[in-house]
């Protein structure tokens, strides 16, 4: 197992960031020199490197492993890249490489170990990333790390007191700042609240100030380099145990269960139906707002057809004519004309002059009698 030994600050100003971690935040400092200083904090160390190059400057963490010189030939087997040879360090050797993400990461072994510290303790490392499967990939199978929690957004290695975590790079509105810094870290006190009014009175501020959470209450620090990261006060196991399993988690991944050819399966809370029991009455039409039926050339003189009133029923439900109906009915009025023109043709008489009269009976009467 490797153990996570040390958070390394790289900074071109070493005298201002003493000052901010030593004066304002009350580290307790372990060893100082012009170019290297150690705070006493449990778990890894918080150590600030004078760093004058550009490109150098950032956030490492170290991982202690027995022998760094083995380590390497194991992880170049499997394609890691270093840079560089491994360097003697006081007490021990390093050597650098870089992990997917691009965040620096160093490899240290020491003589005499890694040494234990009293001040506050330095929990956690957290790598927030572009690409989680991709850099979960790299530290599991590559650096060879076992993780203890897998979740969609956060993975957690065992890499002794200080956990090394991974969680998606995203830029969080309101209090998660962090989380779009490429690298930050933890910090564990046991008097939250009271540790930010002293260090308020002391000239620090807080970009986001003490606030409660499901595993505690949580405050962002940022120093003079822009390196932001979290202090933290946990919440007892007891009460911590009840508030999770209270919570409902916002974002959970969707898998298939474990049994073999088993199907996946959604699960919905089906809404109950409130319908009311059909009556077998028939429901009379309104009279107000019941619709009728106008029928086309069904009415005196081949008008519409209106309705007397919009309550009646039986007009409501006669129905237009359609195509055919209509082409019968206009079929039929032909033929009755038809049929008068020719019943009428052997009433038609003839008069001297030429024209065509009707007959009638006073006519035939004088006629007779002439």
């Amino acid at each position: 197992m490797s153990k996570l030994a040390t958070v390394v600050l790289f900074t071109p100003q070493i005298d201002r960031m003493k000052t901010f971690y030593g004066d304002q935040l009350g580290f307790p400092v372990r060893n100082d020199t012009p170019d290297w200083t150690e705070y006493d904090t449990e778990g890894a160390t918080l150590a600030l490197h004078r760093m004058p190059d550009p490109e150098r400057r950032g956030v490492e963490f170290r991982l202690l492993v027995p022998d760094v010189e083995e380590r390497m030939r194991e992880l170049g087997q499997r394609g890691v890249r270093f840079a560089g040879n491994a360097q003697k360090i006081p007490g021990g050797q390093m050597a650098g490489l870089w992990d997917p993400e691009g965040t620096s990461v160093g490899l240290v072994s020491f003589v005499n170990g890694a040494p234990a510290g009293r001040g506050p303790r330095l929990a956690t490392a957290i790598v927030n990333c572009r690409d989680l499967a991709g850099t979960k990939a790299f530290y599991r199978n590559v650096m060879g790390l076992h993780p203890t929690n897998d979740t969609a957004w956060w993975v957690e290695f065992d890499t002794g007191d200080t956990h090394l975590s991974l969680h998606p790079r995203m830029a969080a509105p309101g209090r998660d700042h962090h989380h779009g810094r490429p690298l930050t870290w933890s910090i564990e006190l046991d008097d939250l609240i009271g540790w930010c009014d002293a260090c308020r009175n002391r000239g620090v501020s807080f970009p986001t100030g003490p606030h409660d959470t499901p595993y505690g209450q949580m405050a962002d620090v940022e120093d003079p380099d822009g390196n932001l990261f979290i202090v933290h006060e946990p919440m007892p196991e007891e009460e911590r145990a009840e508030e999770i399993e209270d919570e409902t988690p916002h974002a959970a991944p969707i898998r298939k269960p474990g049994t073999t050819r088993s199907r996946a399966v959604s699960r919905l809370a089906v809404k109950p139906e409130y319908h009311e029991p059909k009556s077998g009455a028939r429901r009379r039409p309104s009279g107000t707002t019941q619709a009728v039926a106008k029928v086309r050339g069904a009415g005196p003189e081949g008008k519409r057809l209106e309705p007397k009133t919009t309550a009646d029923e039986k007009k409501a439900r006669v129905k237009p004519a359609i195509g055919r109906l209509k082409k019968k009915v206009v079929e039929r009025k032909i033929e009755q004309k038809r049929a008068t023109a020719t019943a009428s043709r052997g009433k038609v008489a003839k008069t001297k002059a030429g024209k065509p009269v009707r007959k009638s009976a006073g006519a035939g009467r004088r006629s007779r009698s002439i």
